[in-house]
């Protein structure tokens, strides 16, 4: 059944929008704490640049383009609000991780944390506060989430040093160091909001359009094919029972052999055109070249993996391109 559009806004409309914008701005300021603190942890914890780059780039947006897609089709199907909580309140335990970070496998393990938790953030809010506000006063809805967007991101400069030189000046020669203070004290808030968020009632999706939709029956049992349709080497597994002919299986491979031809391609063309020393993962020395062109690689592949299942006829992966 359709009904007009709702005009004015749904009860509750302005605190989902302070919550949503919140969410926001944490997720930002969790995101890009890092930078403000990085010589400390560089000195600290004995690493270089090609580190901190990994941390900055390649664990952080991995996982948290990977984890975008199925957490987005969740939030096709299942309570936003819940899932924005519980989004939250896993970003900011990974963002605490990072206080008690002695290694850079913790550190990256951290970053991958905020990552997956962060990957909610925009399909979930957007969606929910979409339901709360018409549609001839979502600019205004826009302005004030990136206007918070803004704010996280300054913020984490604000917080991050302010928090570690003070902890450095009062606490020198405690076994607690500014820079894990600083991810301490990013990370609490992020609780409380969440505790928020999960009060939150959740409104009828789709009212403000005239298009109200029923929940999903098994909106994880989607969530978790889409994760499977676009991850390497799972994919497979599914592709015959989503119908996939042998021709298009032999041409996912031939795609998959053809990207790591080119990323090996493209590290040597990068090592002959500036060569960099190995990046140390404990006993494991890593080429930072070949580390990255990889990760662009399977970023590509990811692509290929979903326009397959687009192809499909795959209603998970198209709805959440279209979206």
């Amino acid at each position: 059944m359709t009904n007009q559009p709702r005009r004015t806004l749904a009860p509750g409309a302005w605190y989902a929008l302070i919550l949503v914008a919140l969410t926001n701005a944490m997720s930002l300021l969790d995101r890009q704490i890092l930078a403000i603190l990085a010589p400390a942890i560089k000195k600290d914890l004995n690493i270089g640049d090609a580190e901190m780059g990994l941390l900055y780039g390649t664990v952080f947006a991995l996982f948290y383009a990977l984890f975008s897609l199925p957490v987005g089709r969740l939030a096709d199907g299942w309570v936003r609000t819940r899932l924005l909580a519980i989004s939250l309140l896993f970003w900011s335990a990974a963002t605490g991780l990072a206080g008690l970070a002695s290694s850079f496998a913790m550190l990256a393990l951290s970053r991958l944390g905020v990552g997956i938790g962060e990957a909610a953030t925009a399909p979930a809010g957007t969606s929910l506060v979409y339901d709360f506000w018409p549609k001839h006063r979502r600019g205004f809805v826009m302005s004030v989430m990136a206007s918070a967007i803004a704010l996280g991101l300054g913020g984490s400069l604000i917080l991050g040093g302010v928090a570690a030189h003070w902890w450095d000046m009062n606490h020198a020669g405690g076994g607690l160091r500014g820079w894990q203070f600083a991810f301490l004290v990013a990370a609490a808030p992020g609780f409380v909001l969440a505790a928020f968020l999960w009060t939150l009632k959740e409104p009828k999706r789709g009212q403000m359009d005239g298009i109200e939709t029923a929940a999903e029956a098994r909106p994880f049992a989607q969530s978790l094919a889409l994760l499977g349709s676009v991850t390497p080497g799972f994919h497979w597994i599914g592709m015959k029972g989503r119908g996939a002919s042998p021709a298009m299986v032999r041409g996912n491979i031939v795609a998959l052999i053809l990207i790591a031809m080119a990323a090996y391609a493209l590290t040597l063309l990068s090592n002959a055109i500036s060569p960099k020393p190995p990046m140390q993962l404990g006993s494991i020395a890593l080429n930072p070249h070949a580390l990255q062109w990889c990760v662009i690689g399977l970023g590509v592949f990811v692509i290929v993996n979903l326009m397959q299942g687009m192809k499909l006829g795959d209603a998970q992966a198209f709805r959440v391109i279209s979206r």
